[in-house]
């Protein structure tokens, strides 16, 4: 049998089988893939080889049970998140039989990416590293560390690619793109982004990119005043004519933060889709076509604290406030996946336990917000 590139319908269903005592309904299927509600982030930890561990052996152990989404990005932890998802990847098929067809990897760019650790000289660092070979200039740099220019975006896939031993990965993301808003005028995202979308069309049709997308913060959650507010439909439209005419766009993720203290994702409406409507940003991307990763469902771990009671009520079973936090954001009418950093073993046990209950029902998640009324 090829080794595939990318995760396949064939794949996922086959990782499916493997877990009959899991829900059916903590998988869900998008692009005729079969995917966990439930993903493993890779964002926070410390640079230590400890934590490169501990990481990988968290990836091993959540595949293992159930999740297959692996969310990560080229500036998470200075690339070594990117290398432990790799070394994970490879532990699963020589050591599990679990292949890369059944797992679906989203990885982002855009963000400055050191490697391995901060340098001691940021600005040599900059000149050396991004400057000269030609891939952005300072000018370039938004926040202090975002770049969109189409060099650097090529160089960050590729650097991903070898980072995580793959020839292509299911999802790229373009990575907090609404930061280049506190440099450019809102016109000027389309001149940015077109470009952008129109070479991951190429690298989808070169099979080293499955769907692509953006990844946020604030972009999708503010009002239509928001200085860093963007438009779905505007985004989708930025994706027809990178696409060209007769094709259909491979833009096909959006991921923004939702959780108990910021729903707005799910609340707030705030995009006009063009179908007549407004709607919030999840149901704005149902609406379009769009599949929906949520990112935070902790809040950073503040949430593990405490949840509302009305929470917990719903899902006696489930016994730390972590837990409920990782369901509601599950369970959110319109989501894809929720994707919750894991790295040590307890946690990842408790995603674990989150998965094998199943999503909340759609009438139980909307009395939470009649009870706030």
């Amino acid at each position: 049998m090829p080794v595939s590139r990318l995760a396949t319908p064939e794949g996922t269903a086959r990782y499916r089988g493997r877990f009959p005592h899991l829900p059916r309904d903590h998988f869900r299927t998008f692009y005729h893939l079969t995917v966990s509600s439930i993903g493993i982030g890779t964002y926070l930890g410390d640079l230590s080889e400890a934590t490169d561990r501990m990481q990988e052996q968290a990836l091993v152990d959540a595949v293992l049970g159930g999740i297959n989404l692996i969310d990560t990005a080229s500036t998470y932890r200075c690339q070594r998140a990117e290398r432990a998802v790799g070394r994970a990847l490879k532990r699963l098929e020589e050591e599990h039989g679990v292949t890369r067809d059944e797992i679906v990897v989203v990885t982002k760019g855009g963000l400055l990416a050191f490697d391995g650790a901060p340098p001691d000289d940021v600005a040599a660092w900059f000149h050396d590293s991004i400057a000269a070979p030609g891939l952005a200039t300072l000018e370039d740099l938004a926040g202090g560390y975002s770049l969109l220019t189409l060099p650097f975006i090529q160089n960050a896939l590729a650097r991903s690619l070898e980072n995580l031993g793959l020839p292509g990965v299911d999802v790229y993301l373009l990575h907090n793109v609404e930061m280049q808003l506190d440099r450019v005028a809102k016109g000027q995202m389309k001149d940015l982004i077109t470009p952008l979308f129109a070479w991951l069309e190429g690298e989808a049709d070169a099979g080293r990119v499955g769907r692509y997308g953006v990844a946020t913060w604030d972009a999708l959650r503010g009002d239509f005043k928001d200085p860093h507010y963007l438009s779905l439909a505007a985004l989708q439209a930025m994706a027809k004519q990178a696409a060209g005419e007769g094709k259909r766009p491979r833009l096909g993720f959006v991921e923004l933060p939702l959780n108990l203290g910021m729903a707005e994702g799910f609340t707030r409406f705030n995009q006009a889709t063009g179908e007549g409507n407004v709607a919030s940003a999840v149901m704005a991307a149902h609406q379009l076509g769009l599949t929906v990763l949520t990112s935070v469902p902790l809040m950073q771990g503040q949430l593990a604290a405490g949840v509302p009671e009305p929470l917990a009520a719903l899902t006696p079973n489930l016994t730390h406030p972590a837990q409920h936090a990782l369901q509601f954001a599950r369970s959110t009418p319109g989501v894809g996946t929720a994707v919750v950093g894991l790295k040590a073993p307890e946690h990842v046990a408790q995603a674990l336990a989150v998965a094998a209950v199943g999503p909340l029902k759609r009438q139980d998640y909307l009395t939470l917000f009649q009870r706030a009324e």
